[in-house]
């Protein structure tokens, strides 16, 4: 779905709802920041545990939110060695 735009009326308030269009800004009462991610395959590929170890703090400290883990071969990285690094 695409986000939720408002129309304006004649007088520069937003009327109400559109069914194809979501509620209007009248109903908006704060602003929800979405968690924004960095994939390891800009830096690296094959992703592996060394590279998650290696990469992970450094995209947290960019500030990004998370870190989304690609898989190439089922092999490439074992989840039970790199979930201490993402849990931090």
């Amino acid at each position: 779905m695409f986000p939720s735009v408002a129309r304006l009326g004649q007088n520069g308030e937003a009327t109400g709802a559109s069914p194809t269009m979501g509620p209007s800004l009248r109903f908006a009462r704060e602003i929800v920041m979405n968690p924004i991610g960095a994939n390891l395959w800009i830096w690296d590929s094959p992703v592996t545990d060394d590279v998650i170890w290696r990469r992970a703090p450094l995209i947290a400290a960019m500030g990004f939110d998370l870190v989304e883990l690609p898989l190439e071969h089922p092999d490439d990285w074992n989840p039970s060695l790199v979930k201490p690094i993402l849990d931090d």
